[in-house]
């Protein structure tokens, strides 16, 4: 059973946490709703990995549609690749180079 000390300490840190979410989302949409590029950044990535348009308008707080605008955004061909497939590349996992013994 929580006294009244743990259920203050709780509320407290709750409400901590709920202040650093709306930190970390405004990295993420403007004060209007719009993605900004680290949100459009986190979108291609999520499609990359498999992500549903559901599940990342959930996690960015926004409009299915908007993923669909986005999504078709990067799409769309740019110097003969897809912004998404560029997106892949720049942000492809650094390869390691080993010395031969």
């Amino acid at each position: 059973m929580l006294n009244e000390e743990t259920f203050r300490r709780h509320a407290e840190e709750t409400l901590a946490l709920a202040a650093r979410l709306r930190q970390v989302r405004r990295l993420f949409k403007t004060e209007g709703g719009h993605l900004t590029g680290a949100g459009r950044a986190l979108l291609a990535e999520g499609l990359k990995t498999g992500l549903s348009t559901a599940e990342l308008a959930e996690l960015l707080e926004v409009n299915p549609a908007v993923v669909r605008y986005h999504s078709r955004q990067l799409q769309q061909p740019v110097h003969g690749q897809t912004r998404l497939h560029t997106a892949r590349r720049d942000h492809a996992e650094p390869e390691l180079a080993f010395e031969a013994s």
